[in-house]
């Protein structure tokens, strides 16, 4: 993922708000770092800084708490009895058809 640009597509400084314009001229004074939840579903989140100065300093704060995204509801529903119903129907079916080949062919061995 890209680091968090602005409105104007400009990378800023997460503490002094400064902003990214020639990456070329001071590319290795800037520091990009990733910081995640550790939650599958957590967004990733790139701040930038324009120096190690600043970095240290946001890194001094606490971070802001983390977004998390709303649990699904819960699916109360009693959707798999029928499931269940068709497979012991059809199963009872096939009990009912194997005792009748087992008694026809124990009829015809006589």
């Amino acid at each position: 993922m890209a680091p968090p640009v602005e409105d104007d597509g400009a990378v800023r400084c997460a503490v002094c708000g400064r902003a990214w314009d020639a990456p070329e001229q001071d590319e290795a004074e800037w520091l990009t770092v990733e910081v995640t939840g550790g939650l599958s579903d957590d967004p990733d989140w790139y701040p930038s800084f324009c120096g190690r100065a600043h970095a240290s300093v946001w890194f001094g704060r606490p971070l802001p708490p983390p977004e998390y995204l709303p649990a699904p509801a819960r699916n109360e529903s009693r959707g798999n009895g029928w499931g269940f119903a068709v497979f012991g129907g059809v199963c009872a079916v096939l009990l009912v058809v194997g005792a009748i080949a087992v008694v026809r062919w124990v009829l015809s061995l006589s």
